[in-house]
């Protein structure tokens, strides 16, 4: 292995502490050269430190300051934003010249105009606003700047020729006006591999962060060869020197090959989230749901048209197939929206918490619930008098309706009850935690000395959670030198001058002491808090 391969663990260690992201350091130590052990131990050090104090929220902070865009030397840089410019200079003429002459491109290719104009304007949108979003993100920039590429797919150079009159060419028979051989989407799969690489958030340094690596080197190469093998067949197809079948099948073929890489970068993403955090992984699972409904029909379709005879311009036609694969795509795209924007993706039984409680706490809601269908019910019983209410009541719409009305007026009656069976359904591990916070309250209310206190809030802590719990507290303020003692004399006390004290006062939140926790500040203790903790 080269020696600058041998370093990567070292830079990538480093580059996961400052993303804020869990490390595989024993991994990282094996493929490291010795020279690189010391370095490597003191990030670790410096890693278990920080993971000590840091918080979920200061993780979440880290993240939106990540500077955007990718990581490299400045040429690959350069050459990355230039195609990105690039890129959305080519949506922008295509758009613009699409719509300039819709009148003319719906009349003279039907369907295919509408079709066409989805394909550019949905990835379009949606890279535009993950870019925007994404300006201090990496995670987002790279997801838009893939959007955003892969909607560079229409030439508007041909646009302007069909607009112009020009004579068609081979091999699809359209007008061209002139004939630019550079083709951004071929490179789009690679972005997404590289966001691959970023999302979620887990151990770095783990094999599948190798595979995303090595895999945006790989979609580039793909992205090279699909590139010089599409100049190349077009220039032979318009000598004449390609068969026409050729010439269908490699046109299909490059979006099959595109789409397979682009499911392969959100197969490996789903597979980082098994080690990933509880919101972190709704949030992929949110994602990659949108995702093959979105892309994933798309390529479905794309693999039918590239297994049928000619190709997909030639062969495109409204039916109610196309009609189902864009409406089941475009709620994927909301999800898609939703999954990377949002602040936090709940959990579902929040979101059925959320909404039924929204429901049982508005009465007006209910009322309406009930006299809509019960006002259906009059005006059915109103408009066929000729008929038995007993046949109109047999019917399923009728029956339908009164069971709606019924349960409505139900609901309101009792909707308190509701709520509380609703959280006890919903939440169970915590309805007895409810009852147990109600009696410790009471109780703390009636108690006349700290022991009491401390008793009610140990034996509270041990019933809800199963955890001991001590209290230390300072039987005088005024005297800002003396020790913190338990009421209970189970542990020795703690000097009110103690290391650990003192961060508790001037950091907050939890401190984790423990000697044999790798995110311990033992180690940076003092001996007397030392013995103390041990103690």
């Amino acid at each position: 292995m080269r020696e600058e391969e041998r370093e990567r663990p070292v830079v990538d260690a480093a580059d996961a502490l400052t993303l804020d992201q869990d490390i595989d350091w024993d991994r990282c130590a094996r493929e490291a050269t010795p020279a690189s052990h010391r370095t490597l131990r003191n990030l670790r050090a410096v890693a278990n430190v920080l993971a000590g104090s840091r918080t979920q929220g200061d993780a979440a902070d880290g993240e939106s300051t990540a500077s955007p865009g990718v990581t490299g030397s400045f040429f690959v840089r350069l050459i990355v934003r230039t195609l990105v410019a690039f890129a959305a200079l080519w949506v922008a003429a295509s758009l613009a010249v699409g719509l300039w002459g819709w009148d003319t491109f719906h009349r003279e290719y039907g369907e295919l105009a509408p079709f066409l104009l989805l394909l550019v304007g949905a990835p379009a949108t949606t890279g535009c606003l993950f870019l925007y979003a994404g300006r201090r993100e990496r995670r987002t920039w790279l997801l838009g700047a893939y959007f955003l590429l892969s909607a560079a797919l229409v030439n508007p150079f041909a646009l302007l020729g069909i607009l112009r009159g020009a004579p068609p060419v081979e091999p699809f028979g359209y007008p061209d006006f002139a004939f630019p051989y550079i083709y951004p989407f071929m490179f789009a799969p690679a972005f997404l591999w590289a966001f691959a690489r970023e999302c979620p958030r887990v151990r770095r340094g783990t094999r599948l962060d190798d595979l995303a690596r090595r895999m945006v080197t790989v979609s580039v190469l793909v992205g090279c060869v699909i590139w010089v093998g599409t100049v190349t067949w077009l220039v032979l197809a318009r000598a004449g020197r390609v068969p026409l079948a050729v010439s269908w099948w490699m046109f299909d073929g490059i979006f099959v090959a595109l789409n397979v890489l682009s499911l392969g970068a959100v197969v490996v993403v789903a597979l980082r989230a098994r080690t990933a955090p509880a919101d972190e992984t709704r949030r992929v699972v949110l994602f990659s749901i949108g995702f093959l409904m979105y892309v994933g029909l798309l390529a479905a379709y794309n693999l039918a048209e590239a297994l049928s005879p000619g190709d997909w311009l030639s062969n495109y036609r409204w039916s109610p197939g196309i009609a189902v694969l864009q409406l089941l795509r475009f709620p994927g795209l909301f999800l898609l929206w939703y999954a990377v924007l949002a602040v936090r993706v709940p959990h579902m039984r929040e979101v059925v918490r959320a909404s039924l409680r929204r429901l049982l706490t508005r009465g007006w809601l209910l009322a309406i619930g009930a006299a809509v269908p019960a006002a259906v019910l009059v005006w059915l019983l109103a408009n066929r008098p000729e008929e038995a209410v007993g046949a109109v009541a047999a019917e399923p719409l009728v029956q339908l309706l009164g069971a709606v009305a019924a349960l409505s007026l139900l609901a309101a009656a009792v909707r308190r009850q509701l709520l509380v069976r609703l959280d006890a359904w919903l939440y169970p591990d915590t309805a007895d935690q409810r009852q147990v916070l109600a009696d410790a309250t009471t109780a703390l209310a009636k108690a006349g000395h700290i022991t009491q206190v401390s008793r009610i809030v140990r034996r509270t802590a041990r019933r809800g959670c199963g955890a001991p719990v001590s209290l230390l507290v300072r039987t005088d303020d005024a005297a800002e030198t003396e020790d913190l003692n338990d009421p209970n004399g189970d542990i020795p006390p703690l000097a009110r001058v103690s290391a650990i004290v003192h961060m508790l006062e001037t950091v907050g939140g939890t401190l984790c002491v423990h000697p044999d926790d790798d995110t311990s500040y033992f180690s940076l203790l003092l001996d007397d808090d030392r013995r103390w903790v041990v103690d």
